[in-house]
Formats: structure tokens, sequence, C-alpha cells
């Protein structure tokens, strides 16, 4: 008898998010995919010589730029993500993560810059017992005062 197991993570982007979630002042790009996420951070590029290496001077042939420096590329989400976001309490320097998965569970999940790690707040079930799901699918939304639809 034989079977077929996948050797790799899933790569399809189902959605991403982006705001200061590792630090008030950092711009961070949260990418979800199926059933973990991705965890980068946008940092500054300095300009590059001809020879690579980096130089402030004028004669710079590769300008100045940003890219993404992974922080965290494989945090576990144990259920198919259907929806996540960032969000802001008046109280908090930071973002918070709303997740969402397809069975309607949700968290709140927060970076902690001591541990490099993520930790989760809180945790619930959005499912009704007498309703049925929408036809359009798995609908949410946070509100500038923070509040989830």
């Amino acid at each position: 008898m034989f079977y077929v197991a996948t050797a790799h993570r899933a790569d399809s982007v189902i959605q991403s998010v982006k705001g200061p979630f590792t630090g008030p002042d950092d711009l961070n790009l949260i990418i979800a995919k199926s059933l973990h996420l991705e965890l980068y951070v946008v940092v500054d590029v300095p300009a590059t010589d001809d020879d690579g290496s980096a130089g402030a001077d004028q004669t710079s042939t590769a300008p100045a730029g940003k890219t993404l420096r992974p922080i965290l590329d494989n945090i576990p989400i144990y259920g198919r993500v259907a929806y996540i976001d960032l969000y802001k309490p008046p109280s908090s320097p930071t973002s918070l993560l709303y997740i969402l998965t397809e069975h309607q569970r949700y968290s709140i999940l927060r970076f902690n810059p001591t541990t490099s790690a993520i930790e989760t707040l809180c945790t619930g079930d959005l499912t009704d017992r007498t309703g049925r799901l929408s036809s359009e699918g798995i609908m949410s939304c946070v509100d500038p005062k923070a509040r989830v639809i």
C-alpha cells in the first residue's frame, strides 16, 4: 500500500497585513499562508558601490531602498486562516493581530520583544448554533475603534 504526503508547507498567500506589530516604530508585513503565518520587518538598505561595499558617496550605483527581513517564518495556526487584521488599542504602543479561522475560531496575538515570540492574548469561538454560514463565505472587519464585526 502506498500513500502520498507533501514535503513542504503551503506557499500560497491567503492574506497579508502591514503595520507596527513588533515595535511602535517598526513597519511589519504579516503574511497568512493556509496553516501558518510569516512575520517580516521592513529595513533600510544602504546604497552600494561597484565593488559591493556599502558607501554613502555620490558614486554609488545601487540606490538605497527598503527590503524585508524575516523575523519569524513559521508561526503555526491550528486551523485554516480565513481573515487576519492588525488593530491598535488606545492603551497599546503596538498593534495586535486578530486571526479568524475557517471554523470561526479567533485569536488575538501580540509580539513580545524581550523573548522575540508571539503571545496569545485571548481565543474564542464565533460559531452560531442556530444559524448557518453565509453563502458569501466568512467575512470580518475591525473598525477604527478596535471592535470586530
